[in-house]
């Protein structure tokens, strides 16, 4: 892939936005991230109605679940039942490992739930991976 991957984090914690920004960077593939702080405010970017940024499609989401007013769950689904976005990969990376969110995350159609790790180099792998598995093997159609 010539051009950079267009990562899109919707996450309110600062420092798992500069903890998962860092591990982008150990990658080895070009990315650029754009970092949205909560539900409303990714709705308003993915529907182009946020005045201030200006749109670019992401190629990955990564989306916290416990979100400030709009949660991921229904950012989630509200990208799932978008003809135009819900072919965008939604990488659910959250803190919780309830069964239940899980289970939550999937029936919204997720792509793939990753409970965040406690240890840095255990986020660089898991973001190597991600970007292994998305742009690598996975063909999409």
């Amino acid at each position: 892939m010539g051009r950079a991957i267009e990562f899109l984090l919707i996450e309110d914690n600062p420092d798992d936005v500069m903890l998962i920004s860092e591990a982008l960077l150990q990658t080895s593939m070009k990315n650029h991230l754009t970092v949205l702080k909560d539900g409303q405010q990714a709705l308003n970017y993915l529907f182009d109605k946020h005045p201030e940024a200006e749109f670019v499609r992401p190629d990955l989401i990564l989306l916290d679940l416990n979100l400030p007013g709009i949660n991921g769950l229904q950012v989630l689904q509200t990208i799932k039942n978008d003809a135009d976005l819900q072919n965008i990969p939604v990488v659910v990376l959250s803190a919780s490992a309830s069964q239940k969110d899980i289970e939550k995350s999937y029936a919204r159609k997720a792509s793939w739930y990753v409970v965040k790790p406690g240890d840095f180099q255990q986020l660089v792998h898991i973001v190597k991976n991600i970007q292994e598995f998305w742009f690598h093997l996975a063909r999409s159609r």
